[in-house]
């Protein structure tokens, strides 16, 4: 599962669209478009094979053998995380939700821009991102970002004794009468934060973790937590997105489970 999963960050507002091998359907076409299409493949298998290759040389060493890209640690007996100097923090239930290394750009670009860090966000809230790339970049063709993001959907906060929770402090849920399906919560992960571990990046040459810097505390303000991006131009891309997964949805095209499976099959 490799929805939040990415290279390093990157400015999304200025992002490409999705260069892709296959369309979604098919409507047949020329001899010249398949042959198109088929050349197309084998440029980017030729890329991928020269990847590979020095992906292989730069993370193997001189006898072959393979270097750690990522190092892993448990915790000891601390409840509460005591990283050492290079190393983040994470959570194996946000790994079976959909969370992977490196962070994806919009992954990293999320956390900034909300002022978040990986406790903030319960195990449930990773589902729910997993689903929303899951239809940007499956069904939209697009790289996801945070502007159509807030359009579909919100973070709801989570406090004691009217402060922000240092644990589980942002929710995510769908905006009410928007298209996007309402993705299941589950109660039974409410012991998320016991699943933490460290990871610290070996690799001089690329981060392969892409997380910010650990600290203990609850969000400092909610930074950006009331963004809707709802811009007037009906030719506007957050727009045509809106009307591309109403009409999914209305067409029965698209549902919960399809964007729990994508994700999952990933």
């Amino acid at each position: 599962m490799v929805d939040l999963a990415g290279g390093s960050p990157m400015n999304l507002r200025n992002r490409t669209r999705l260069r892709r091998l296959l369309p979604l359907r098919q409507h047949g076409g020329s001899h010249i478009h398949g042959t198109l299409a088929s050349a197309a493949r084998l440029v980017v298998e030729f890329f991928l094979a020269v990847f590979f290759l020095v992906f292989l040389l730069f993370n193997h060493g001189r006898d072959g053998s393979p270097q750690q890209i990522v190092r892993t640690r448990a915790p000891g007996n601390e409840q509460v995380p005591q990283p050492e100097p290079g190393e983040r923090v994470v959570f194996g239930a946000h790994f079976e939700r959909g969370l992977g290394l490196p962070a994806s750009a919009f992954f990293w670009h999320f956390l900034d821009y909300f002022g978040l860090q990986l406790h903030h966000l319960p195990a449930n809230a990773i589902v729910t991102l997993s689903c929303y790339v899951a239809f940007m970049e499956g069904y939209a063709g697009l790289w996801p970002d945070v502007d159509f993001w807030s359009r579909m959907l919100f973070i709801k906060a989570h406090t004691t004794d009217g402060h922000l929770r240092a644990c589980s402090a942002a929710s995510l849920y769908s905006r009410p009468s928007t298209p996007f399906p309402k993705i299941p919560t589950v109660d039974s992960v409410n012991k998320w934060q016991t699943t933490f571990f460290y990871v610290k990046n070996e690799n001089p040459g690329f981060d392969w973790v892409n997380l910010p810097e650990f600290t203990p505390e609850p969000p400092t303000a909610k930074l950006n937590w009331g963004y809707n991006y709802r811009p007037a131009d009906a030719e506007a891309e957050v727009n045509m997105l809106r009307k591309l997964l109403r009409e999914y949805v209305a067409d029965e095209q698209l549902c919960t489970t399809d964007l729990l499976c994508c994700y999952i099959s990933r």
